[in-house]
């Protein structure tokens, strides 16, 4: 008897660490995660600029540094195909006062992505605040 409730108990576990994984987000690569929005000029003439860590993006695109180095020219090619058909936008970038709050968006080709083998979190990062205008 013990021994079925044993067997039991290690196939449901393993039926949950297998459908763990299923629907995970966690294997999508948020895109927002790698830009940084900044904010310069006076207070209601603001502008924002978004800066991409294209380089970081890549490098988790394709699995680490170790694996980068280990890569041949067709798989770089389509690696790079992807990350240059990432575009970053803002909903508004000018006329911009401390306080505002702007919302950065972010489109990829789906295809490119596919082709790649790399699934995308695509999902706007709103509600940054704008500060540190003069």
């Amino acid at each position: 008897m013990k021994k079925r409730i044993c067997v039991i108990v290690m196939a449901a576990l393993m039926i949950m660490t297998m459908l763990g994984g299923c629907g995970s987000s966690s294997d999508k690569i948020r895109l927002t995660d790698y830009a940084k929005v900044s904010f310069s000029g006076n207070n209601g003439e603001g502008k924002a600029t978004v800066d991409v860590d294209y380089d970081k993006l890549e490098t988790d695109m394709i699995g680490g540094k170790d694996k980068v180095d280990k890569l041949g020219l067709d798989d770089t090619m389509t690696y790079m195909n992807a990350v240059q058909n990432i575009s970053y936008s803002l909903d508004k970038s000018d006329g911009l006062s401390n306080g505002d709050k702007v919302v950065l968006s972010v489109t990829y080709d789906k295809d490119s992505a596919d082709k790649a083998s790399v699934e995308f979190d695509d999902t706007a990062k709103d509600g940054i605040k704008v500060s540190g205008l003069k």
